[in-house]
């Protein structure tokens, strides 16, 4: 039991490192159509993704 655990968290770091670096190579445009957009993690305020987002802009309707 003790050393699937050890196994699995392995291979979480191995995999997990590899995805996230994947992740912040491929820059995926979410709002390709929006002047400008920000998504925010609720619980700490980290910012997420974020297009123009200090830019100023009239409110749109």
């Amino acid at each position: 039991m003790k050393r699937s655990f050890i196994v699995f968290l392995i291979c979480l770091y191995t995999f997990g490192g590899a995805m996230s670096a994947y992740a912040e190579e491929s820059k995926l445009e979410l709002a390709d159509q929006a002047t400008s957009a920000i998504l925010m993690e609720r619980d700490t305020g980290q910012v997420l993704y974020e297009k123009n987002s200090d830019e100023q802009l009239p409110p749109q309707v």
